[in-house]
């Protein structure tokens, strides 16, 4: 089963089988195939009933009527009748490890629990669909080393493009982590 409901996803996300977990989210990266069927809308367009998605390792390949897309031999199918299947949401603008004004118990927080706690909200963007991360300002490079941690699967968590860290002018915006430059010259 690849497609869950929300209530079903959120109870299988406290398990602790990770790649067992990422084989029901279509996070696969062994590179196996899944063929899934359901009724699919594309492009705003009217719903084509008895659709299939074939699914190549963490990738959507085909999508189309039944008898259009070829289901590679072998290929696991999953029924998905009734249930709503989405491609992964993409954040354009992520800080895993931001720390809101008033959060008084992170104001000093030591780079490696920066670390576990951003890797816990990795996971949980996952867990809710969010399957591409661009972070736009992290402390401490804690998200290249995310990043590299999640590519080994030591972690679940989406694909993640980190910018490293803040860079802003003098008094501007987030320059409490970041280094500052006033001009051309710096």
């Amino acid at each position: 089963k690849m497609v869950y409901s929300r209530e079903e996803m959120f109870h299988y996300g406290r398990g602790r089988h990770k790649q067992h977990m990422k084989f029901k989210l279509g996070l696969d990266r062994e590179g196996r195939i899944k063929a899934v069927s359901s009724e699919v809308y594309l492009d705003g367009g009217a719903p084509v009933a008895d659709a299939v998605i074939v699914v190549e390792g963490d990738r959507i390949a085909v999508v189309g009527p039944a008898a259009t897309p070829r289901i590679p031999a072998g290929a696991e199918t999953i029924r998905a009748a009734g249930k709503w299947i989405l491609p992964g949401l993409m954040n354009m603008h992520g800080h895993l490890g931001l720390v809101l004004p008033g959060q008084a118990d992170l104001a000093n927080e030591s780079e490696p629990a920066l670390a576990l706690r951003m890797a816990a909200n990795a996971r949980a963007a996952v867990l809710a669909g969010v399957t591409t991360v661009r972070l736009v300002g992290e402390r401490a490079h804690a998200d290249f080393a995310l990043r590299r941690a999640i590519d080994r699967g030591d972690f679940d968590g989406p694909r993640l493009f980190p910018s490293g860290q803040l860079v802003g002018v003098t008094g501007g915006h987030g320059t409490r982590y970041g280094d500052t430059f006033d001009g051309p010259y710096e």
